[in-house]
């Protein structure tokens, strides 16, 4: 078993044990590991101790998790290096026992003693990583979360007729053949030296890809039923006035909850992953909803405000707008939104969307970026105007608004997407979290 050290000074304790398995450390005191820190966020991050390493996995938390100087959603750690949570600096340390070898009284072999000759070299060990558990025993299976290997004898599976499961026994994860293991590896290491736009051609398939196609039925259903609510709601303001209130909170979590998994899909991406991931937790109110509603906010306000502001204007002074001074507004908006959009979700910082953060990276990437705009402009575009055509096509009352529901959220993923190839593909280049 190891420990953390904490090297910031002024906190108390100065070493936190880590229990066995997984373990959640946060700023409140209902984790297991508790970190009484402003900068720590209320469930920071998940740690699994397993084959001699550390496994750190970031919830999503506001001020990062950082490995190595940059920035992680998920890393390993060895025995002896450090990381940071927030502001605090921490050191993971193992609690290995020294053994010292037996000696005969008086420190010496005495003359009866019989002489030994040497004992040969114990037999090395198998090919490849062995089982974490049984050294001598080459591993069979990985856990892709927590990075431990096992064998056979202590993995968990799990048979029926048509599928056999195998699970971790430190995390109880799904595990996977090592030889599959190699191959995602490969196949990643192998994609992270394409350009930006040999991957963009595979970004409008990404949805449907593993899980993808549920999550996409998922998130109609589920939004297109808080539309209705939201809509109703509004209509009956005049015969139950408390319902504003439930309806106002709900359209509120909802958009909130749609931007965290917007913000999930664009981590994931910049974290190598291909496959579509889950709906994002939600354990506090303002880490899981709020904070990512106000980054996307933070977002539309930095880039369309001045387009914003202009209509405004004349709106209250009754004047006339003039076209050739709000068409170049709305275009240098979506040419800043889409690069303050990934600023302000990578860094989980609002602040991110200043001029000083996202006008330096854009020009560091050029027409790549250019690129980017284009299909994120073309996306928006071909968006509203199939709304349009729908409601115009299929006079029925339901069916326009799931089709539009679907294809909204399809858009939002593939835009996602997007932005995160441009980061995964330009991060050295771009350098926001090195030190």
């Amino acid at each position: 078993m190891g420990h953390l050290h904490i090297l910031t000074a002024g906190l108390e304790p100065a070493k936190l044990e880590l229990p066995a398995g997984t373990s959640t450390l946060g700023r409140h005191e209902d984790n297991p590991l508790c970190l009484p820190d402003g900068s720590i966020s209320s469930r920071h991050c998940k740690l699994t101790e397993a084959d001699g390493q550390l496994f750190v996995r970031d919830l999503g938390s506001t001020n990062g998790t950082f490995i190595g100087g940059k920035r992680v959603a998920e890393g390993t750690v060895a025995p002896g290096d450090c990381f940071k949570l927030g502001n605090i600096e921490l050191a993971y340390e193992m609690d290995v026992p020294l053994t010292a070898p037996k000696r005969s009284p008086g420190n010496h072999p005495t003359a009866a003693a019989p002489v030994t000759q040497a004992k040969p070299p114990a037999p090395a060990a198998p090919a490849g990583k062995p089982c974490a558990r049984h050294p001598a025993t080459p591993a069979q299976y990985i856990c892709p979360k927590c990075r431990t290997h096992s064998c056979d004898a202590c993995a968990k599976i799990h048979e029926t007729p048509r599928r056999r499961t195998v699970f971790c026994p430190v995390c109880a994860d799904k595990a996977m053949p090592v030889a599959e293991y190699a191959q995602i590896q490969s196949a990643r290491q192998a994609r992270e030296d394409l350009a930006f736009h040999q991957q963009v051609k595979g970004v409008f398939k990404y949805p449907f890809s593993a899980g993808g196609v549920v999550m996409l039925i998922t998130g109609t259903v589920l939004f297109c039923g808080l539309d209705f609510l939201v809509t109703w709601g509004w209509k009956v303001r005049y015969v139950m006035l408390k319902v504003i209130g439930y309806v106002g909170i709900l359209a509120l979590f909802s958009a909130g909850y749609l931007c965290a998994y917007l913000q999930k899909v664009l981590c994931a991406t910049t974290q190598g992953e291909d496959d579509v991931p889950g709906w994002p937790e939600f354990s506090q109110w303002w880490d899981d909803i709020v904070v990512p509603f106000r980054l996307f906010l933070a977002a539309i306000l930095a880039s369309f405000g001045p387009a914003f502001a202009y209509m405004i204007y004349h709106a209250v002074n009754d004047s006339e707008m003039s076209l050739p001074v709000l068409f170049p507004l709305f275009s240098l908006g979506f040419l800043y939104f889409p690069m303050a959009l990934l600023a302000a979700a990578m860094s989980n910082n609002w602040f991110a969307v200043n001029p000083l953060v996202v006008l330096p990276a854009i020009t560091r990437l050029n027409l790549q970026y250019v690129l980017a705009c284009v299909i994120f402009f073309a996306l928006v575009l071909v968006r509203f105007l199939s709304e349009s055509l729908l409601h115009a096509v299929l006079p029925v009352p339901v069916l326009p608004s799931v089709i539009t529901g679907f294809l909204a959220l399809y858009f939002l993923m593939v835009e996602m997407r997007l932005l995160g190839l441009l980061y995964y593909t330009n991060r050295k280049r771009l350098g926001w979290f090195t030190h």
